[in-house]
């Protein structure tokens, strides 16, 4: 497990009561509600890629399981995640930046200050 998500793996744990950490990519993956009005089914398995520089690089993006879908059958804007070693999921892009694209992600030496993985899955679920 990565040093930063060794530090910050009981945070995530009850946050998140599924979380499991996987390995090759090494991800965290865990489940999460969904709008049941907006998406074609109420909760879907979510992973975030944990980069080689975890904590000053912040995750790139998340997936989810394929076959998730808006509810009146349109698609998400993905993208196939075999490439990446993850068949069966979707590429979602989503980052922390600015208006002028610069990066937001901003750490702490504690895990409990600052942007984290708690914090970034809280922000996707915002977005989903």
């Amino acid at each position: 497990m990565h040093p930063r998500l060794a530090e910050e793996w009981q945070d995530v744990l009850a946050a998140y009561p599924d979380a499991c950490h996987e390995e090759e990519p090494e991800r965290v993956e865990l489940t999460l509600q969904l709008d049941g009005a907006g998406y074609n089914r109420a909760r879907t398995r979510t992973a975030v890629l944990v980069p080689p520089g975890y904590r000053t690089t912040a995750p790139d993006g998340f997936l989810v399981e394929a076959g998730l879908s808006l509810a009146g059958g349109g698609g998400l804007p993905v993208s196939d995640a075999a490439g990446i070693g993850m068949p069966g999921w979707l590429l979602v892009s989503f980052h922390y930046v600015n208006e002028q694209g610069r990066s937001t992600w901003r750490p702490g030496a504690d895990p409990k200050r600052g942007d984290n993985l708690v914090s970034y899955i809280g922000s996707i679920e915002s977005f989903l």
